[in-house]
């Protein structure tokens, strides 16, 4: 089985089968996920008579996001690390190519009355952090972002596309076997600093 957490925006929990299959997927709209994220996780492993011993893997979102979020599923996945448990991640915005989308854009908001604009195609890929005003009308065919986003420009979800195929999903992530830095919108020197 397969630990699935995302903290970067609210929290996702799920597990996961040997074949990539769902055995449990569940979104959480609460505010203070550090105060209760280990309980969450307990109860899901115990509902499915699994423990941390029966896990094969961690897999979860390295960002972009929150920066508190990620944070505390980068200190979850540390600590399993130490127990000699595979950990393994992914960024949002490389989901739709994870899944299999070889051209698209990923729009998500990056706080500081900016967004994060990610394009891609099978040559190349653009990252760039964009006023709000500038990204008004766009082609919604593939454009992508998480799953609480308020964007109206976006025809789908990150967290749809992980929901919906997971086996594509976390075949491409496991193999892959990448541990990542987390990925912050911007610099944590111009995250930080005074304007």
């Amino acid at each position: 089985m397969f630990l699935f957490i995302d903290t970067t925006e609210k929290l996702t929990l799920g597990l996961v089968d040997r074949n990539y299959n769902w055995l449990s997927y569940q979104r959480f709209e609460i505010k203070s996920i550090s105060a209760q994220i280990h309980k969450l996780v307990y109860e899901l492993l115990e509902k499915h008579n699994a423990s941390m011993d029966s896990l094969e893997a961690l897999i979860y979102c390295a960002g972009p996001g929150s920066y508190t979020g990620m944070r505390i599923a980068e200190g979850l996945a540390s600590i399993l690390n130490w127990q000699n448990l595979n950990v393994y991640n992914f960024y949002h915005h490389e989901v739709p190519q994870l899944v299999g989308f070889s051209t698209g854009r990923f729009v998500s908001k990056a706080f500081k009355k900016e967004l994060f604009d990610y394009r891609w195609n099978e040559n190349s890929a653009v990252k760039e952090l964009v006023s709000e005003e500038k990204i008004v009308s766009v082609d919604k065919e593939s454009v992508f972002s998480r799953w609480n986003s308020d964007l109206t420009i976006t025809s789908s979800s990150t967290d749809k596309l992980i929901e919906d195929h997971p086996q594509k999903f976390f075949k491409t992530v496991v193999e892959r076997g990448q541990k990542m830095d987390l990925f912050y919108y911007r610099s944590l020197e111009n995250e930080f600093s005074k304007k």
